[in-house]
């Protein structure tokens, strides 16, 4: 069997379908040969370079500066079309929904979630109408659907009266580097320096788009910095740092500027240093389709206080210490109780560590096969 695998999405390094992706290869292509024969999809001449096993073959679609601003459209319903028209493979797998329109062949493909079916409207006109569009197409095609939790499973099941046997689970994997890790002096004062952090500090890493819902996250740090004087540093890292200033101001953070720490591009590889030296995270999002953040925070020993949404309650169980994200005085509330029980964040990170580690040896192997092999493609 011929089986394409869009993985486009690769050189988005960093986001969660880039590591879901790249799990996928490894699981399919790292292990053993299954008999079937892969062709990866590549945007321009960017080469691959892994050994595999089997037989595997890249496929090079031109790319026309496919991520630059608009153009990825050309590159999804026009470049991939005429290059998977000429291959005709029997399934194309891809990690996302955004196959092309008029590409008729069976197809598995991926909802993370139902952001642009919820939250169109908050994005620029034609992007929304786009990506809406695009999931509409997905669940129109009737084949089979990939999702990462039960959460975003029943979502599709219940807003599209989808069968339910054609929602498959997957899972993401954790990423091993991600632990409670010692750390020297030395290691500690040079990734402090680097990034200007405080000695100690709660963090938040993610997004800045508004189901983050970082406007009601600053409101109740500000109600926190009034009742609780010895309140940490807020560092929150993402690559937009003039929405965190921004928020800050309009949440009248009193002395904001030795109180709000925005390192902005943080390197991959000290990132899990970062959550080890913080004293807790924190993630206000009001929709959510995974949530590396909490799952890495709870894998490095940090207790996490979350938003009480259902994707969360899934990943997290009884771990996290939970909010209601429409309430700034619950928020507060919430962060100064973890702040103040010694006890309870050491039972909660204790109990973190062991629910994170589950996510680390995951394969979607099995499934994708029997997935291939099946008539729901």
């Amino acid at each position: 069997m011929k089986i394409a695998v869009d993985v486009k999405f690769l050189f988005n390094s960093g986001t969660g379908i880039a590591g879901f992706t790249a799990n996928l290869l490894e699981d399919l292509l790292g292990q053993p040969e299954t008999g079937h024969e892969f062709y990866l999809l590549v945007p321009g001449q960017v080469e691959i370079k892994r050994r595999w096993s089997g037989r595997v073959e890249q496929i090079h679609v031109p790319a026309f500066a496919w991520i630059k601003k608009g153009r990825f459209v050309v590159y999804d319903q026009v470049s991939e079309l005429i290059a998977l028209n000429k291959l005709k493979p029997d399934v194309l797998f891809s990690p996302y929904y955004d196959v092309p329109v008029l590409y008729r062949r069976p197809c598995i493909l991926t909802i993370h979630d139902l952001t642009m079916s919820r939250y169109s409207h908050l994005y620029r006109p034609a992007f929304g109408k786009y990506y809406e569009f695009l999931l509409r197409n997905a669940i129109g095609r009737g084949g089979c659907i990939v999702t990462l939790t039960q959460t975003t499973r029943q979502e599709i099941i219940s807003k599209f009266s989808y069968p339910p046997d054609r929602v498959i689970l997957f899972s993401h994997r954790l990423k091993e580097e991600f632990r409670e890790i010692s750390i020297d002096d030395s290691t500690r004062g040079r990734i402090r320096d680097r990034y200007n952090l405080p000695s100690q500090y709660i963090l938040y890493s993610g997004g800045t788009d508004p189901r983050k819902n970082l406007e009601n996250l600053f409101g109740g740090y500000a109600i926190l910095r009034q009742i609780h004087r010895d309140t940490p540093p807020l560092v929150l890292i993402g690559k937009d740092t003039r929405v965190f200033w921004d928020l800050a101001s309009k949440a009248d953070i009193k002395n904001a500027q030795n109180c709000i720490y925005t390192p902005g591009y943080i390197q991959e590889a000290d990132l899990p240093t970062l959550y080890s030296l913080s004293l807790l995270t924190v993630y206000p999002s009001s929709y959510e389709g995974f949530g590396f953040p909490l799952l890495e925070s709870m894998a490095s020993g940090r207790v996490v206080c979350c938003s009480d949404i259902p994707v969360f309650r899934e990943i997290g169980g009884d771990v996290p210490v939970y909010f209601d994200q429409t309430n700034v005085e619950d928020i507060a509330q919430k962060l100064l109780a973890t702040l103040t029980d010694t006890h309870d964040r050491e039972d909660r990170a204790l109990a973190g560590r062991t629910r994170a580690r589950a996510y680390v040896d995951v394969s979607n192997r099995a499934t994708f096969l029997k997935i291939v092999n099946s008539n729901h493609v």
